[in-house]
């Protein structure tokens, strides 16, 4: 009992839906409030999940799956989102941590969803860690979006390839893939941080749409089996600190000057 009127509060608080037909657990303008240090929720056939935690906790959950809808939106208004679970939905999954770290033990489970968001805030926003990354799978190559803030890191695993977005700061971005990577119209954004892209399995390049920008204002450093090609199409603008370019074909379009450090192979 959180003493609070309207928040769901507990050790362990486990929300289930058991409408047949559209198992909503909260609405986008009334989400259900939570402060939990255990969170699971099953939403049913087409229902959306919506949860704001007030402080952070373990979380895991499906809503609508194989049904061709369903979404689930969570956010942690102050602490860390440690996912030990699945989180997964046949519709759009968004998991927001706004001062703290998105978080994912280790496991064989993933954050899924047609499309997939990730954002972390505060001074220090890690969106997953080298030594435990963030496993996602976008659903016919879907969408991914990442927001790593100040020096955290953002380091994320796709399972089959994404068209993939983000801004970060001063962190380091490592995004793989056993799929291919296709930047976003959106582009990617790295202030002062490293960028390590890799799409090493079959059918694995990294491309952009037309007029994507990209910024890393460190190493970007790109890795596949197949082609790279960034650039190519007027209209963005592609900027790298330093650059390192690993596949069979390589075609980059630089828009200021730049400098291939160790050893590139193509």
């Amino acid at each position: 009992n959180t003493g609070l009127v309207g928040v769901v509060g507990g050790n362990s608080v486990t929300l289930t839906s058991t409408d047949a037909l559209d198992g909503d657990l909260g609405t986008a303008g009334a989400p259900i409030l939570t402060t939990a240090t255990t969170l699971g929720f099953t939403g049913t056939f087409i229902g959306d999940v919506f949860i704001t935690e007030s402080n952070g906790s373990n979380v895991s959950g499906v809503t609508g799956l194989g049904l061709g809808g369903g979404g689930i939106t969570l956010v942690s208004s102050t602490g860390d989102w440690n996912v030990t679970g699945a989180i997964a939905a046949a519709g759009a999954v968004s998991v927001s941590a706004l001062a703290a770290d998105i978080l994912m033990t280790a496991g064989v489970f993933a954050i899924a969803g047609a499309s997939v968001n990730l954002a972390a805030g505060g001074v220090d926003g890690d969106v997953g860690f080298a030594a435990a990354a963030i496993r996602t799978f976008t659903t016919g190559a879907g969408a991914l979006a990442f927001t790593g803030s100040g020096g955290g890191e953002v380091v994320i695993t796709e399972a089959d390839g994404a068209t993939v977005t983000g801004t970060a700061g001063s962190g380091e971005v490592i995004l793989t893939t056993t799929g291919a990577w296709l930047v976003g119209a959106a582009g990617i954004a790295i202030t002062s941080g490293g960028l390590l892209m890799t799409a090493n399995g079959v059918g694995g390049q990294i491309t952009d749409v037309a007029a994507a920008p990209i910024s890393v204002g460190g190493l970007a450093s790109f890795n596949t089996v197949g082609v790279i090609t960034l650039g190519d199409v007027g209209g963005g603008t592609t900027n790298f600190g330093t650059l390192t370019l690993n596949g069979t074909i390589g075609t980059v379009r630089e828009d200021s000057a730049t400098t291939f450090v160790g050893t590139s192979l193509l």
